[in-house]
């Protein structure tokens, strides 16, 4: 039962990355166009 835990966590934790990151590129994406201006 311990495994199970420890995947949902690991998962839970690339979850939490990935919506990080495409954070990040929004961000990234909007300094980008305000550069271009």
């Amino acid at each position: 039962m311990q495994l199970t835990q420890f995947q949902d966590k690991i998962l839970w934790n690339l979850k939490e990355e990935n919506q990080r990151k495409k954070r990040e590129m929004k961000i990234k994406k909007k300094e980008s166009k305000i550069d271009l201006h």
